[in-house]
């Protein structure tokens, strides 16, 4: 059973259903049984843009029923989805099993040109509701070029998606400061796939892996030189230089277009 057999994020890639796989096999030849997990807790999700919500920047209030109506509907959705998990387990005639009585929640909310609203104060409406009301939303900005006064003016990919934790004391350190840490000049992301870059970023905030971003642009770059020379038949530094980012192009297309694995161990 590769994977986990629960959620251990609160991500798209967890919100599939769950199996585990039998294997027969015989001479040879083998079958595969996929076995749905009726007692995993269902994840729903939805992305919002604040952007495209016709709501005021400046009105809170406005703003917090938004998000609170969309989360009722996944909430909606959520209780849905455990009620048919309970029916299966009972079909199954499975004994000292228990269904899920409550849904995970994840409402991921771009707000570009908005204030955040505390994510904890929102959860409590939703208490004995859903199994995460602390952690319901998540908010993101996208990547642009620009910054605050004093910041260094780095271009950062559109897709590029930077989500941010809440944090007590914020002291107005941006996450976008961790790239910068690492990347420097326009021309940063020439070898660097940005959707892996953006699961690096993740993880050093998130998961508190502290070496993660490290790792991985160290991984991209022996992986990149390691093909160039591999596979290279350019000679001078401009026909190496447009190889480079060809490739990193065509990794940073491969995960882009959900394809599983890092892009850079392609």
């Amino acid at each position: 059973q590769p994977g986990s057999s629960i959620a251990t994020a609160l991500a798209a890639g967890e919100v599939p259903m769950k199996h585990v796989a039998l294997i027969d096999v015989r001479r040879g030849v083998f079958r595969c049984t996929p076995l749905p997990l009726w007692t995993v807790r269902p994840l729903v999700m939805k992305d919002v843009s604040l952007g495209d919500s016709g709501l005021l920047r400046t009105d809170t209030q406005a703003i917090w029923n938004a998000l609170a109506s969309d989360v009722e509907a996944l909430i909606a959705e959520g209780d849905a989805e455990v009620q048919r998990r309970r029916r299966e387990l009972a079909a199954s005639c499975a004994s000292g099993l228990e269904a899920p009585s409550l849904p995970l929640v994840r409402l991921r909310v771009e707000h570009s040109g908005f204030e955040t609203i505390s994510g904890q104060a929102f959860g409590q409406q939703f208490g004995g509701r859903v199994a995460n009301p602390e952690d319901i939303l998540l908010f993101h900005r996208r990547g642009g070029s620009g910054g605050a006064a004093g910041s260094r003016n780095i271009t950062v990919p559109n897709n590029l998606e930077i989500e941010e934790a809440p944090a007590p004391g914020d002291d107005g350190v941006k996450i976008q400061d961790i790239i910068y840490k690492y990347i420097e000049g326009e021309q940063g992301l020439s070898i660097l796939p940005e959707p892996d870059l953006n699961d690096a970023v993740q993880s050093f905030v998130h998961r508190a892996e502290t070496g993660a971003i490290d790792q991985f642009v160290r991984r991209v770059v022996e992986a990149t030189n390691d093909a160039v020379l591999r596979e290279s038949r350019a000679v001078g530094e401009e026909e190496i230089r447009v190889q480079i980012q060809d490739r990193a192009e065509q990794q940073r297309r491969h995960r882009l277009s959900g394809a599983p694995g890092p892009a850079w161990n392609a």
